[in-house]
């Protein structure tokens, strides 16, 4: 059997979970007989291979497989972004202001206990669903995560759960503590193992033991953001942080049994494959259950919720006197990459067979229909959003028709947006930019802009306001062109309720 594994681009230079799956299912795939490649290029001509196995909902993948007349199936590593986004990025721009000095500590803590509030947004996943409707079979690392891709796209077809293997750690020569505590001079501390980056939550982290002279131990902590790197860094506790970088094999398995307690209150993790190896290691696991951890070690974990300090700290302090995790090897016994590739390779079996029949072929016929319909949207919509600048009507001809076809797509209400704010239909582009941002609040800064723009050329600058504030809290990271605009339109309705006079012109997004 010939499988081709499709991943992104920027897998190797920004290495993530997902790598760690295919690279380990590759591996033992290979050992299993299968001619197996890996490939990262959207236009590869894959016919000839029996299987495409997709990476992650990238649907310019998808799209060639299904042109190419290839089944393919998806691990998508799928998320609950609506649970976790809005609150995560908040909670971002609450501690970088505390630590500028612009937010004091009870400010801080009630912007804490407001974010925790907040209730999931509901999203839209239009974008995706053809390619999660086209898929073969989909691949879930655990049951929650199977229930939330079935909600999301009742069309799909089959999800078939399969846990996923970790990296045992092996036993270290010598006394551990003592090996740790001459290289990094703590004892007794909390370990958490991961890059840092506003989905792992080590910033909550941080503040959840600044009281406490417990020593936290931040490994691997390379930064996925260098700002969010920084803000860890520069987090004050009353007891000591220490970060270690990148750490070889060996020293990362005497870390994890010199620790007493492993966190990592991730607001979400599919399962967190760092949980299972401490816990496989010997520690008490501190962690949340909005994620499939809960498929993997059920009740031996210390579970938080990762928008509450108050509830980490309850965790981890109860986890120092605990000794759940004695019965965590049995509870893994089953979880290995060799179990996970056997799974994966019957599905691959199954559905080569039933494509091969004359039913799977016509299906396969129709899903190539699909996809050409699919490219087809995609570049109309791309020609819409490239005239909505230069022929504003054009473009909302072009991309209304589209929402005919495709009603309540984000991306095509921003298009539509855009085109209303070029031709200075301001009361309409509101209409479309709030409507696109109901469904995707993160889709992107620019919805926010032009939105702040729009009221702006209305005279209601106390609504500019409104709309800058949230993009600061929503995009704690935005590009320098971006916050110098964010800047000039606070500072001109700042103006104009002060002195009641015109905004002036605003600059347009770029």
């Amino acid at each position: 059997m010939r499988v081709l594994f499709q991943i992104r681009d920027n897998s190797t230079s920004i290495p993530g979970g997902d790598l760690v799956v295919a690279s380990s299912l590759m591996r033992e795939l290979a050992a299993c007989g299968v001619d197996v490649e890996m490939r990262t290029d959207h236009d590869s001509d894959v016919r000839g291979y029996d299987v495409v196995h997709i990476f992650n909902y990238d649907v310019p993948f998808a799209l060639n497989a299904a042109r190419c007349g290839v089944p393919y199936v998806v691990t998508p590593m799928f998320e609950d972004f609506g649970r976790y986004f809005e609150r995560s990025q908040r909670a971002i721009c609450a501690f970088a202001r505390h630590l500028s000095g612009d937010m004091p500590p009870d400010v801080l803590n009630a912007e804490l206990r407001g974010i925790s509030g907040r209730s999931s947004a509901e999203l839209s996943y239009a974008d995706i669903a053809f390619m999660a409707e086209g898929a073969q079979a989909t691949f879930a690392s655990g049951e929650s995560e199977g229930r939330r891709i079935k909600e999301a796209f009742p069309k799909a077809g089959p999800v078939w759960p399969v846990h996923l293997g970790f990296a045992r750690p092996t036993s270290v020569k010598g006394d551990a503590v003592e090996l740790c505590a001459e290289r990094f001079g703590v004892r007794d501390f909390v370990l958490c193992v991961g890059r840092l980056e506003s989905r792992k939550n080590q910033l909550m982290l941080l503040h959840a033991l600044r009281d406490d002279d417990i020593p936290l131990v931040f490994v691997n902590s390379s930064a996925f953001d260098d700002e969010y790197g920084r803000l860890c860094r520069a987090y004050p506790r009353r007891g000591r942080t220490i970060f270690t970088g990148r750490v070889d094999a060996e020293t990362l398995c005497a870390l994890y049994a010199a620790a007493r307690v492993h966190a990592l209150p991730s607001w979400y993790e599919l399962p967190g494959l760092v949980s299972l190896e401490a816990a496989w290691a010997g520690c008490e696991v501190v962690a949340p259950d909005w994620g499939t951890l809960p498929s993997y070690l059920g009740d031996l974990v210390h579970y938080c919720d990762p928008s509450d300090p108050d509830s980490i700290r309850r965790a981890v302090l109860a986890a120092l006197g605990s000794s759940k995790a004695s019965g965590a090897r049995d509870a893994l016994a089953q979880c290995t990459w060799e179990s996970a590739a056997q799974r994966v390779l019957g599905v691959y079996e199954d559905v080569a067979a039933a494509c091969a029949t004359e039913v799977g072929a016509e299906r396969l016929r129709g899903i190539r229909r699909v996809a050409s319909m699919e490219e087809g949207l995609r570049a109309r919509r791309r020609r819409a959003m490239d005239m909505a600048f230069t022929a504003p009507g054009d473009s909302l001809r072009l991309a209304t028709g589209l929402l005919r076809q495709r009603p309540g797509n984000p991306s095509l209400l921003y298009c539509c947006g855009v085109a209303h704010t070029v031709a200075g239909q301001f009361i309409e582009a509101e209409r479309c930019l709030k409507a696109a941002l109901k469904l995707q609040p993160f889709l992107c800064v620019e919805a926010y802009l032009y939105l702040a723009l729009g009221m702006s050329r209305q005279g209601r600058p106390g609504e500019v306001l409104r709309v800058v504030d949230n993009v600061a809290r929503l995009f704690p990271f935005v590009q320098p062109e971006h916050f110098s605009l964010l800047e000039q339109y606070r500072k001109q309705a700042v103006c104009v309720m002060e002195r009641d006079d015109g905004l002036g012109v605003l600059e347009f997004p770029a």
